[in-house]
């Protein structure tokens, strides 16, 4: 008898694969020793995955907060 619900495990596979997206993307600023932009990334996995706070919202204050961390380290390297 097909459910018009989805599978119990559908939202363990929806973190299955946050949690592998973030690691992947943690794994080259670990090798970097990128300490800000790994604890940016964290702060959004945070607020996303475990806060649930609303993925629009985290992403405006994110994508412009990096971006400027991002313009300041560049012009530290040409000064």
């Amino acid at each position: 008898m097909p459910s018009d619900s989805p599978p119990a495990a559908l939202p363990s596979v929806a973190v299955g694969l946050l949690l592998a997206v973030v690691l992947r993307m943690m794994m080259p600023l670990i090798k970097r020793r990128d300490l800000v932009r790994l604890l940016i990334l964290a702060a959004v996995f945070v607020a996303i995955g475990l806060l649930r706070l609303p993925l629009p919202a985290v992403l405006l204050v994110a994508i412009p907060l990096s971006i400027a961390i991002t313009l300041v380290a560049r012009r530290r390297v040409a000064a």
